[in-house]
Formats: C-alpha cells, structure tokens, sequence
C-alpha cells in the first residue's frame, strides 16, 4: 500500500509539473500572437519566390590571379616579391 501511496504522489508531482509547463508554453504563445498582432504576413506565390531569387542572386565573383610560383617548404610561396 506505500508503494501505491509514493507512485500516486510523483505521478501527482508530474502531472502539476506538466501542468505548468503548459500553462506557461501557454502564456508564451499568446504573448507572441500579441507581438504579431498587425504584421502582415509573407506572401509565397511562385511570382514573388521568383522574383526573389532573381534580385537576390549571387553572381560569380572573378578569379583572382594565381602566383606562379610553387609552394615551399611548409606551404610558404618562394620566389614572389611585392612591388609598390
């Protein structure tokens, strides 16, 4: 009979655990849908995806020139000299 008198209290436990959680998972959603309240939301036609893509586009950038020389020891590039 204890036994079923401890599982009964920690399922008690749990359950006002839980209850709890939720009423504040509860009380965080509301205060999001207040936060949005007046926002417009996205439109996601395949125009407006398109035309997204389009402006947004990443173009190639050029290649830059390659030294001629071929690495040294430890990586280091030998032979180049900076000229200003």
């Amino acid at each position: 009979m204890a036994e079923r008198s401890d599982l009964l209290q920690k399922s008690i436990a749990q359950s006002q655990s839980v209850q709890e959680s939720l009423e504040s998972l509860l009380q965080s959603v509301a205060e999001i849908e207040k936060s949005l309240e007046g926002e417009q939301p996205a439109a996601l036609s395949s125009a407006t995806i398109q035309d997204s893509l389009a402006t947004s586009a990443v173009r190639p950038v050029p290649e830059l020139p390659r030294p001629s020389a071929a690495p040294g020891p430890g990586g280091q590039l030998l032979g180049l000299a900076v000229v200003f």
